[in-house]
């Protein structure tokens, strides 16, 4: 039972902002609950959230993020079973400079950010997993005088990108030497990457101390020379158990010679591990978690030879200018373009730049696993030898510390074929080791090729799944499936001339092979393959252009014929599997990157208000053209909500909750009556104010959107919303998972951050692919396999919106590289586009594409809400104004029903008139009432209505039908909204030890009348939350019980009141925080919460506050009187110095006046002492509460020496007084106004302390 406990009865305000200081008790963030006069007290779908708080939602994500990495961590190599470390090895030494700066993220976009909470570094990690590590080599990397300096942030378009490792000249014999005492060597290599520039894949050649190479043709992704002394230095010193492990620190594969790998025992890779990530490496050196992960990317010996590198960023030749010594060298002129720059015939620098994807479909392990298989086809090859001589790791590749057997592998493939067929795949998977461990199970496909005819991999993941925790010789059965038309083709120049251009599938053979990784065509055995064939081939036919076919005519679905075409319609030198030798990507000579101005024409073709205002040449003959008899009618005058004013009834948002704005003729037409309401102008501002939000109109109901970056998580802070945010791992270490649930569970942990801190969209996951390992932001990308990660972003996206809160999947499209990127050309054939680098973004939105989405319970939204677009240009055109990519494709084919967004807005060739006719909504860069690059409205206040165009308005229709359909599909609708302080509450309460009972009021007359159903609960906790930058770690919630006789402390709250009762008991100072959590009628957090903070003080401290409060009032009236008193003498001094007629008369006046004062000195002399013995009192009483308060003792302490300083002018004024014959009783007169001024101010520092509670309708 609960101890007995004594209510408070009066606790009196704290009535003075001096003494609140003094006492601490200083203002924390207050959020009063939020209302509006709804019927059912809140607007739109509520979703369930686990967390109670925003703390509570960090806290969890921060736990979840270890959970990742220890299912995302790839052991590469474990020679004689190196990992884990023996239970003998107690003691390791941690080589590397970036043991002290490790890599958690790249820059830009997913900047690693320190307020995430208690983050976790490498040497916390592996001190918490019970080793001593050697402090005289942490020492060394820690003191940058002696080890050089740390590696620097990686900087937006910096040139070389460094490593800093320690050259070994800086390692003293000493610090050698000692390596040797200790049992075991983990030596850590770092890389990272970020915006604007891709990592180096060559260097110059000259030698800067630390840099990754100091030879010409090396790259950032090759150990340099400092880093393979130290792995000698490793191998030299190797401690008792000789055991050394090297620790990749990279979101990309590294490249690694045959002879440095033999001298490490094993290769563990643990990307970019995020803020908490760090703490799965200890568990999985000591064997605690078996690593799990598989490669994301297959390893290549030698990245020269991936195909698509031969044609990549500035293709290893920079610019060169005439003047390079100069501070701005660009000034000085060119003397040679680079590598990708587009030229004119003369040979001089043309508008822009250029990339091809000759490779087409073969990226990664497509190219390197077909290549194999072709070398082994080839008379008197050696079986598996050109894979061995060029691949170190296949794709899906990881080790673990256990074995497996598949023990029963079931294909079932459907008797009759059809275009709907799927075919399902069981897998019976037993741990026949000594230890627990998961497995990653992998199907792949293998569909007919003809030399010459549609291109196909001869490997391709088709599905994946992974077993749950098998204990030794337990065994487990997945499911894996496959549909017939994922396995199809994108024929887009009918190469096997039947006249169609889509999606097919051949006639013939199909193979599926099951397997630990992509190389299982070759070594899985003969069980865990399957070959079935299809009678006839197979057409997927789309036809979104509505076009009319003859017999003889051949159909077309393809979108991107020009981008198919390559610069000046030349076409794109394929490489082909018929013949990879002979058509193996080149780099581009000069004759195929000079273009006429023909071609510079198309890159700067857009609409030009200025001299068309209509936009009429811009807009004629294409899709998006609109016809003035199809003019939609907008308001004239923004609705104010008052219907006496606007003469109509509003419609609100809230009303078209599961209405289809694409669906039937009666869901469109109720869209187009609520778009009806918005003014032009409003059109205009919906789209063009989207710096990380998007814009409210309050009257219409819709809440602002607030969309931070990025891939990491919520990592871009907003002003005045939460800042405390979890900070993940890399998405590669979440694709490197291969678990579908894990990632949708990490959608939900996003998804409560946002709905918890107000953000109802994430400008991520990064779905672009690994083209090459060069890409500066691979780090925020999954994979280079386009179906990993879709499936990857799918499975967020679900989590995500199944919490309110929609993914921007990132950028679309072809922005696989980073040099030059804004207004790149990009060209690729058809096939490529679809197959490799559109498929990531198709899973996660086309909902027909996949089954994820089927689950009738699941409540978020079907399919991705949001889309950003990219900078590049896909062929001539941005990528944000690419009508085929956004409209065509995008909603026709896919359905996406969302919001576009623009990347970052910078003007130009990113034209917004263009950009929203294409179907992009939303440009990223203007806040509200900016007045800067809003192309729209400056052409409108230009031009006026002239510019109002059927085609033009209707564009800004659709955009603000797809902003207000996504936000009606998100958190932000289910908060309560207009926010109102209906409920004043005190933001400190103070509580003494006699009084063990507080209320605190919640909740509100408007409350219980409006919101029937909300109910509460609450959070205790004895540290600040997330209000704060930085806020400091919260301990579990306290919620228990009192129970016997036990020192706790506790609260309740009436969950349909929300009247909180704290009980605090004990005998110290402390201080809590209250946050009651608003639930719906379903008992479900909505992500709303209020906060105050209560003090507790111990009873001595409480038994001296109240003696020394009673005594300062009677302090206060003694004060009030001397003051009196000094007033009217002070009058009396004044009136004699005016009317005294005699020096006899002055004299006895003095007289008079002189005894007065004597007795005012006196009784002021003993309030002064009094008072300084209160003063004491007091700061003895402050002292025992808090050492913070010495400061504003302090500062009471110098006011008092500004008064003695005005007391010694006054003595100044006294000796000219006495000239005039008054004597010392000025001196009195001085003395006593200090006393009364002090006691003012003293009095002015009392607060009394008092319970204060208010609602104000």
């Amino acid at each position: 039972m609960a101890k007995s406990r004594t209510k408070s009865k009066v606790v009196k305000t704290l009535g003075c902002a001096v003494l609140a200081s003094v006492c601490a008790l200083s203002a924390i963030n207050v959020m009063s609950f939020s209302v509006r006069a709804e019927a059912s007290g809140y607007e739109g779908h509520t979703y369930d959230l686990e967390a109670k708080s925003r703390q509570d939602s960090l806290e969890r994500a921060n736990k979840f993020n270890e959970t990742i990495a220890e299912e995302g961590f790839v052991l590469l190599q474990n020679k004689n079973n190196a990992l884990p470390l023996a239970s003998s090895v107690k003691k390791l030494n941690l080589l590397g400079k970036n043991w002290s700066n490790p890599a958690f993220g790249g820059g830009g976009s997913s900047s690693f950010s320190t307020s995430s909470g208690d983050g976790i570094d490498g040497y916390t990690s592996i001190k918490n997993a019970g080793y001593t590590i050697n402090n005289q080599l942490k020492a060394f990397y820690d003191n940058d005088k002696v080890s050089g300096g740390k590696r620097p942030q990686y900087q937006y378009q910096a040139a070389d990108m460094i490593t800093a490792e320690t050259p070994q000249s800086k390692y003293s014999d000493e610090l050698k030497n000692s390596l040797s005492d200790f049992d075991a060597s983990i030596v850590m290599v770092s890389r990272t990457g970020g915006e604007g520039i891709d990592v180096s894949d060559f260097f110059f050649g000259n030698a800067v101390e630390g840099r990754s190479g100091n030879l010409a043709g090396q790259h950032y992704l090759q150990l340099d020379d400092n880093e393979k002394a130290l792995i000698n230095l490793a191998r030299e010193k190797a401690g008792t158990t000789k055991k050394v492990i090297l620790v990749l620190n990279a979101a990309q594969p590294l490249e690694f010679e045959d002879a440095i790998l033999e001298k490490v025992d094993a290769v563990l890779w643990i990307g970019l591990p995020g803020s908490t990530g760090f703490a799965a490496l200890g568990r999985i050196l000591n064997g605690e978690v078996n690593p799990s992960g598989r490669t994301v990317d297959l390893y290549a010996k030698d990245f020269n030879t991936i195909p698509s590198v031969q044609n990549f960023a500035s293709n290893k030749k920079t610019v060169e200018y005439n003047d390079p010594t100069s501070s701005s060298p660009s000034f000085s002129g060119i003397k040679s373009p680079a590598g990708d720059a587009l030229l004119k015939a003369d040979g001089s620098p043309s508008t822009g730049n250029g990339v091809t994807y000759e490779e087409g479909i073969y990226v990664g392990y497509k190219y390197f696993e077909t290549r194999a298989f072709e070398e082994d086809k080839k008379t008197g090859a050696t079986a598996n030898k050109w894979y061995n001589d060029n691949v170190r790791y296949p794709f899906g590749y990881g080790l673990s510390y256990t074995t497996f057997e598949y023990t029963g592998v079931e294909f079932k493939v459907p008797e009759t074929l059809n275009k709907d067929s799927e075919i399902e795949v069981n897998v019976t998977v037993k741990n026949t080791g000594e230890k627990a461990g998961k497995e990653v199970v992998q199907l792949y496909y293998s569909a007919p090729y003809t030399a010459g005819k549609i291109e196909k991999a001869h490997v391709n993941l088709g599905d994946f799944a992974k077993t749950p925790l098998l204990q030794p010789q337990a065994s487990a059965t997945v499911t894996m499936k496959i549909s017939l038309e994922s396995m199809a083709s994108y024929d887009w120049d009918d190469a096997n001339e039947n006249k169609f251009k889509g999606y097919e599938l051949d006639a013939g053979k199909y193979n599926l092979f099951v397997s630990s990784n992509s190389h299982g065509w070759y070594n899985a055995p003969d069980a865990q393959k399957k070959e079935f064939t299809l009678a006839d081939g197979i057409k997927y036919e789309m036809n979104v252009d509505k076009k009319t076919y003859g017999a003889n005519d051949t159909h077309s679905d393809n979108q991107f014929d020009d981008i198919s075409a390559g610069i000046m319609g030349r076409g794109i030198t394929e490489m082909t599997r018929a013949d990879f030798a002979g058509t193996f990507p080149q780099k581009p000579t000069d004759a195929e990157r000079t273009v006429d101005a023909a071609f510079e024409a198309k890159l700067a073709y857009g609409v030009t208000s200025d001299t068309d205002p209509t936009g009429a040449a811009y807009d004629k003959d294409q899709p998006w053209f609109v016809a003035d008899a199809k003019k939609p009618t907008q308001r004239t005058t923004p609705l104010t909500g008052d219907k006496t004013v606007d003469q109509v009834d509003v419609i609100r948002l809230s009303s078209l909750y599961g209405v289809d704005p694409y669906g039937t003729a009666e869901e469109k037409a109720k869209w187009d009556k609520f778009l009806n309401q918005f003014t032009p102008q409003q059109l205009m501002d919906f789209v063009e104010n989207g710096k990380f939000r998007s814009q409210k109109f309050d009257v219409l109901g819709i809440p602002e959107g607030i969309h931070p970056d990025g891939p990491f998580g919520f990592v871009g802070q907003i002003n005045g919303y939460g800042s405390a945010r979890c900070y993940y791992v890399s998405p590669c270490i979440v694709a490197a998972t291969f678990n579908k649930e894990l990632v949708e569970e990490q959608g939900e942990h996003i998804g409560e951050e946002g709905a918890w801190m107000g953000y109802n969209g994430l400008y991520g996951p990064g779905v672009n692919i690994h083209r090459t390992p060069f890409s500066g932001r691979n780090f925020e990308y999954y994979s280079e396999d386009g179906f990993l990660s879709g499936i990857m972003a799918a499975y967020l996206t679900k989590g995500m919106q199944s919490k309110g809160v929609f993914p921007f999947l990132k950028h679309f499209a072809l922005n696989d590289q980073e040099t030059n990127r804004n207004g790149v050309t990009t060209w690729a054939t058809e096939q490529a586009m679809r197959e490799i680098y559109l498929k990531a973004f198709q899973l996660a939105i086309d909902v027909d594409s996949t089954d994820l989405f089927d689950d009738e319970a699941y409540v978020g939204h079907k399919g991705a809400l949001g889309v950003m677009s990219s900078f590049n240009r896909v062929g001539t055109t941005w990528a944000g104004a690419s009508y085929p990519l956004l409209t065509n494709v995008l909603r026709k084919e896919w359905g996406f029903k969302g919001i576009v967004v623009t990347d970052w807005y910078n003007g130009g060739y990113m034209d917004q008139e263009q950009m929203v006719r294409a179907g992009n909504d939303l440009s990223l860069g203007n806040d509200v009432g900016s007045t800067g690059s809003k192309n729209i409205t400056a052409a409108y206040q230009k031009h006026g209505d002239k510019m109002l165009t059927a085609t033009l308005l209707t564009a800004l229709r659709n955009a603000a039908r797809n902003l207000s359909y996504a936000t009606l599909n998100s958190c932000n609708m289910s908060k309560l909204t207009d926010y109102q302080s209906t409920t004043t509450l005190g933001e400190q309460y103070l509580m003494f030890s006699d009084m063990n009972e507080l209320d605190i009021d919640f909740s509100s007359e408007l409350f219980e009348a409006e919101f029937e159903g909300l109910t509460y609960e609450l959070t205790l906790s004895d540290k600040l939350t997330s209000h704060a930058t930085k806020p400091t770690k919260l301990p579990a919630d306290i919620n228990a019980e009192i129970e016997g006789d036990k020192n706790v402390h506790s609260a309740t709250v009436d969950p349909e009141t929300g009247l909180v009762t704290v009980y605090i008991e004990g005998t110290t100072a402390a201080e809590y925080q209250v946050t009651v959590s608003v639930k719906n009628a379903a008992g479900n957090f909505i992500g709303q919460s209020a906060t105050v903070t209560v003090r507790y003080m111990g009873k001595d401290t409480f038994a001296a506050m109240g003696d020394m409060l009673s005594e300062i009032e009677a302090l206060q009236t003694q004060s009030a009187a001397a003051d009196k008193k000094i007033a009217d003498l002070t009058k009396k001094l004044t009136d004699l110095e005016g009317a005294a007629a005699t020096k006899e008369e002055l004299a006895a006046e003095v007289k008079t006046l002189t005894d007065a004062l004597e007795a005012a000195k006196t009784e002021a002399a003993e309030t002064k002492t009094a008072l300084e013995t209160k003063i004491t009192a007091l700061e003895t009483a402050m002292k025992a509460l808090e050492e913070k308060h010495a400061k504003e003792i302090k500062e009471l302490q110098d006011k008092l020496a500004e008064l003695e300083k005005a007391q010694g002018e006054s003595n100044t004024r006294i000796e000219e007084l006495e000239k005039s014959g008054c004597g010392s009783t000025i001196d009195v007169f001085g003395t006593t106004l200090f006393c009364g001024l002090g006691l003012t101010v003293l009095a002015a520092a009392v607060i009394i302390v008092r319970k204060s509670r208010k609602t104000d309708k």
